[in-house]
């Protein structure tokens, strides 16, 4: 199971958290192991932050393509061209997983921060449940579990424990970094053998962009 949190924030900025734990599994689907070492977060070409969920192939053949091709994000400025970049990136990752793991389902979710053109902060969200169309959010509560219920109340769960920890504060946080130990914190709370209790958050301003861990 895989949870990240991703919000733009009033203040122009955008915050993507994630745990850091990747759990290993045998042919009947057991646990064998973990790694609390993995980062669910990255930084491309100092412009773009992305956070993902799911299948770790089809995350890591993306990344390989972006990497390879991130030439071509330095020139581009339109959003559209920006979002079918990155589409045809996770594409071609579902296609390399489908291809190793023929029958198993490609399940993956992206999430993408950046500044646009107009110096505005842009949050999209990728989705293998509708092929990766991309679409805007203002905030986002990725929850990769056994079943829809048990996505439900654990998205339900961080909704109220970020929500008591902002009233407890009187709506604010001194930095972003306080902001982004409380997201940490909805995540760490979940009862779950494939949370783990470390994780980072990216945060993207128009300053730059800036990585906090959690531990």
């Amino acid at each position: 199971m895989t949870m990240l949190i991703a919000v733009k924030n009033d203040s122009n900025a955008i915050l993507l958290t994630a745990d850091k734990r990747v759990t290993y599994s045998d042919v009947n689907g057991n646990i064998t192991g973990y790694s609390d070492d993995y980062k669910k977060t990255r930084v491309i070409v100092n412009k773009f932050i992305l956070s993902f969920a799911g299948r770790t192939l089809i995350a890591e053949s993306a990344l390989n393509y972006i990497n390879d091709n991130d030439f071509k994000l330095l020139s581009m400025t339109e959003n559209k061209d920006i979002r079918n970049f990155f589409r045809e990136a996770f594409l071609k990752g579902k296609q390399a997983f489908e291809e190793r793991f023929p029958g198993l389902a490609p399940t993956s979710t992206f999430l993408l921060g950046y500044i646009s053109e107009n110096k505005t902060t842009l949050l999209l969200g990728f989705s293998s449940d509708n092929n990766y169309e991309g679409n805007e959010y203002e905030a986002a509560i990725v929850v990769d579990a056994e079943s829809e219920e048990q996505e439900n109340r654990i998205r339900e769960g961080a909704q109220l424990f970020i929500h008591n920890k902002i009233k407890e504060n009187n709506g604010g946080f001194a930095t972003f970094k306080d902001l982004a130990d409380v997201y940490f914190g909805a995540i760490k709370q979940v009862e779950n053998q494939k949370v783990g209790n470390t994780g980072t958050t990216l945060l993207l301003t128009l300053d730059g962009i800036e990585e906090f861990d959690h531990c």
